[in-house]
């Protein structure tokens, strides 16, 4: 069950690879695809599957629909992307309930049952911080297969970039911006006073909030960026 069922990092990096490699002597996979967008991974991904359910449909159109397969287990790639998974994982309706990390932090939903995360992520201490119980599957916990890509030289001084500058690449969406944190780049800013901090704009985020924050916690420190 994902809204994510298509090109995206919690495609590429967790459910490919189960869709692709899952042994059908042993599983019958069902895929339920909230979004409404799709691609030819989407397309792949049905070809891989035992069904498929895609749709503009409420809460309750959704359960039925997963009640009807009579699962043994429902993983939920990530929860906490989008409200309608958060509101369908907070309910019953399967046998077993698990999250992964594609929203890498627990639920902390009595509805689900188990957390699927890595060796490589956790550490003896780890299920303190868990309200499932926490299966660390080996290594990474994944099979990622790499998009082909060429590298390409970017023209930086049409992005208003200067090339003969340090230039410190921020990529995260706004919102995991804790203000809490603003001194960090702050303090990176006062130690190496030339450099450039590039954000990237996403659709719908609140990139203004981000930058007023900022702004402000310049003005508290008395560090000019």
């Amino acid at each position: 069950m994902s809204g994510y069922l298509h090109r995206h990092s919690v495609w590429d990096a967790i459910i490919k690879g189960w869709v692709s490699h899952l042994d059908r002597n042993i599983f019958e996979l069902h895929l339920f695809h909230l979004g409404e967008k799709s691609d030819e991974e989407t397309q792949a991904a049905k070809l891989l599957a035992a069904s498929f359910t895609q749709g503009k449909f409420g809460i309750t159109q959704w359960a039925n629909a997963i009640q009807d397969k009579g699962l043994d287990c429902l993983i939920y790639p990530e929860i906490g992307m989008d409200r309608l998974t958060c509101q369908l994982a907070s309910l019953r309706i399967a046998k077993v309930q698990i999250a992964a990390w594609g929203h890498p932090e627990t639920s902390g939903l009595p509805s689900i049952d188990y957390y699927l995360s890595a060796e490589r992520f956790e550490d003896p201490l780890s299920q303190n911080y868990y309200s499932e119980q926490l299966i660390s599957l080996p290594n990474l916990g994944c099979h990622y297969q790499p998009y082909p890509a060429e590298s390409v030289t970017p023209d930086l001084a049409s992005l208003g970039i200067h090339a003969d500058r340090p230039i410190l690449l921020c990529p995260g969406t706004p919102y995991k911006y804790n203000p809490e944190n603003d001194w960090v780049l702050v303090e990176i800013a006062r130690q190496l006073p030339n450099a450039q901090f590039v954000f990237f704009k996403f659709p719908d985020s609140p990139m203004e909030v981000l930058k007023n924050t900022l702004i402000q916690a310049v003005f508290r420190c008395k560090s000019p960026f």
